[in-house]
């Protein structure tokens, strides 16, 4: 179980790959109120339930966390297979098939839902789109926050996995891996590996637990104030969060 929603965090290694927003050749399908979708014929079906998801979670993300506005449309480029998507995105097919979908500035690139390839399922390609998406509303208001805390909002809200799952997993490896590595307090656009991803959320977590969404969210809007809003330093912050979790486990 916990294998495949570390298949879904680790979306995020390869989220900055590129910069450009073209579309890789798919051709246009339609237009909503916050995307333009390029797909062949044989997705349409597939555009419709994405951008009918995608849609619903930019409006609650709008309701939850803070509305966003673009002045340009988020391109949605849905690639009909695995292979042509990493064939067109990274240039070869030998990519890991937990890679379903990448964000590169304005634009989203994922994998059709109806053909996920041997990891995924249709619903766990959504819950990728939904997390790329959650990182580019993060980055479109806050565009200088660490990786922890802008991937970590994005796993808070799109709810992939439990409490409960990330604590076991993480006592599970406690000789293995850094519960919460110091260098992810520091790095503004750290690109990690997965246990790096899975202490970002947790991270995120700890800080919405421990002092609630209104110091959460002074936390986001000035990042570099955060000792001062928590009254701790970052490494005080990161083991009481070590602390907290191992907690967990007695």
């Amino acid at each position: 179980m916990f294998k495949k929603i570390l298949a879904l965090s680790c979306l995020f290694c390869g989220s900055c790959l590129f910069s450009s927003e073209d579309t890789f050749g798919l051709p246009f399908y339609k237009e909503t109120e916050h995307f333009q979708a390029y797909c062949v014929e044989q997705d349409y079906a597939a555009a419709e339930t994405l951008l009918q998801d995608l849609e619903q979670f930019w409006g609650k993300w709008s309701e939850d966390l803070f509305p966003v506005s673009c002045l340009n449309k988020v391109k949605l480029n849905i690639y009909p297979d695995i292979q042509s998507y990493h064939s067109t995105i990274f240039g070869n097919s030998s990519h890991p098939d937990w890679l379903v979908c990448t964000r590169q500035g304005n634009s989203l690139s994922i994998v059709s839902p109806q053909n996920p390839g041997p990891i995924h399922s249709e619903e766990s390609v959504m819950k990728c789109g939904r997390l790329c998406l959650g990182w580019f509303l993060t980055s479109q208001k806050y565009d200088t926050l660490p990786f922890w805390l802008s991937a970590g909002l994005s796993y808070c809200e799109v709810k992939i996995y439990t409490k409960e799952q990330v604590y076991q997993y993480l006592l599970n490896k406690r000789n293995e891996i850094d519960i919460a590595p110091p260098f992810l307090l520091e790095e503004p656009r750290q690109v990690a590996k997965r246990a790096d991803l899975v202490a970002s959320y947790v991270l995120t977590e700890f800080l919405i637990d421990r002092w609630g969404l209104e110091k959460a969210f002074a936390v986001l809007n000035d990042y570099s104030s955060f000792e001062t809003i928590l009254g701790v330093s970052k490494e005080e912050f990161r083991r009481e969060c070590v602390q907290y979790v191992l907690s967990k486990g007695r």
